[in-house]
């Protein structure tokens, strides 16, 4: 079966893990919406998130996004196993007992905050994949690799001077730049920049 939007791939995905779950004692709840998503955290390594049905306008509907730095099917099934944990559990449990426990039943591993898939998983994973067929979306970059990246400038420089050990002074380079480096207090000349 190929399927042509990503989100009916996620979907079904969904569908495929429900005999899994309900072996493991948890209910996959109805009307879950998935998404290719940037997570809304800021952590830049989070690859999903779950959102309980209080941060949708009708007050029903649960999400879970999947990050779209994602290709590869396993990885994508093993980061929604994950948030469909999340999504069974009540509001607010984290990655505690409860979700330990489940998560464990699936056949995920420690750390909890970022399981991967177990071995038997894996293989339960790449079956339900191979059902799915390819998982139509290509990953995309975090950066435009067209552009040049420029070099950060240092946010501050330490200035000091040999003849008063000890002594330092802190500025920007946009400060040095607009009113001139600091003069040593003690020799009277001006301070240079100097190791941290």
């Amino acid at each position: 079966m190929e399927l042509d939007s990503r989100e009916k791939w996620l979907k079904k995905a969904v569908d495929g893990m429900r005999p899994m779950f309900k072996a493991a004692g948890a209910e996959i709840p109805t009307g879950l919406q998935i998404l290719v998503s940037w997570p809304l955290s800021k952590g830049r390594g989070v690859q999903g998130e779950y959102y309980h049905a209080g941060w949708a306008a009708d007050g029903k509907t649960p999400y879970i996004t999947v990050t779209p730095t994602l290709a590869d099917a396993a990885e994508t099934l093993s980061v929604l196993v994950h948030e469909v944990c999340h999504a069974c559990l009540p509001k607010g449990t984290k990655h505690k007992k409860a979700f330990a426990e489940l998560a464990a039943g699936v056949g995920l591993e420690k750390p909890w905050p970022a399981t991967t898939a177990g071995e038997v998983l894996k293989v339960k994973l790449a079956e339900l994949a191979k059902k799915l067929g390819p998982f139509p979306h290509t990953a995309m970059l975090r950066h435009d690799p067209t552009k040049e990246e420029k070099p950060k400038a240092k946010a501050q420089m330490k200035l000091g001077c040999e003849c008063s050990e000890g002594l330092a002074v802190w500025m920007t380079p946009r400060q040095a730049e607009d009113f001139g480096v600091p003069y040593c207090p003690q020799c009277k000349k001006p301070m240079v920049e100097v190791d941290r």
